[in-house]
């Protein structure tokens, strides 16, 4: 075996330990429930009580944009009510206030306004009970079996569940993915200094963002 193939092995075979050390070191999490999933193929590659029910918080709203984005006109205008005022974190609307829906998603995905996800499901909707039935008919189309939607901004309320697992699959090969037109673009939208799309292509940018909302 000349020198060059011996050295070229023992870094080949360094690389494959280090990777396979990688490997083991990160199948570990504090969380409590948590999927690691391909998202192309939806193979399963790490869980823990990936099926357990917990509350879900502001991830909801991905939801709620999932399902405004399908239903809903983005230039359909809303005149804010008192109906959609909420506790919590907020886009700081007045009843009286006209937006757009598209200018509604900004803020519930950019600053996470519990008004906002009311005023979306309203504008989109007419009523809360009917956008939530439409958030949970999408769920039972994606196959989340262990989510149940009460609200459109994750606020804690019975019924009000999702899984880890759910959550990939909503982010897996059958749902919406990131890069294609509507969401992402959206959720970019302004967060360059807060001002305007980024670099001016917000559907450039979303081809290489691969994360969610935080919850």
């Amino acid at each position: 075996m000349s020198g060059r193939s011996f050295w070229r092995r023992a870094i080949c075979l360094l690389a494959a330990a280090s990777l396979f050390t990688c490997q083991a070191n990160a199948v570990s999490t504090s969380a409590a429930s948590a999927v690691l999933m391909e998202q192309r193929s939806g193979r399963v590659l790490y869980e823990q009580n990936g099926d357990e029910e917990r509350l879900i918080a502001s991830i909801t709203k991905i939801m709620t944009a999932v399902v405004a984005l399908e239903y809903g006109r983005m230039q359909q205008e809303y005149t804010v009510t008192a109906q959609d005022m909420a506790e919590g974190s907020s886009m700081y609307l007045k009843p009286g206030d006209v937006l757009r829906l598209e200018e509604l998603l900004y803020g519930l995905m950019l600053v996470s306004g519990n008004d906002a996800a009311l005023a979306v499901a309203h504008c989109v909707a007419g009523e809360t009970e009917a956008f939530v039935a439409l958030m949970n008919q999408k769920a039972e189309e994606l196959g989340m079996t262990h989510s149940h939607f009460a609200n459109p901004n994750g606020l804690d309320a019975e019924g009000h569940y999702a899984s880890a697992r759910d959550m990939a699959v909503r982010h897996g090969p059958d749902g919406p993915r990131p890069g294609e037109p509507g969401l992402l673009p959206h959720c970019l939208y302004g967060l360059h200094h807060h001002r305007g799309p980024i670099s001016g292509q917000p559907q450039q940018a979303a081809a290489a963002v691969r994360g969610v909302h935080r919850g």
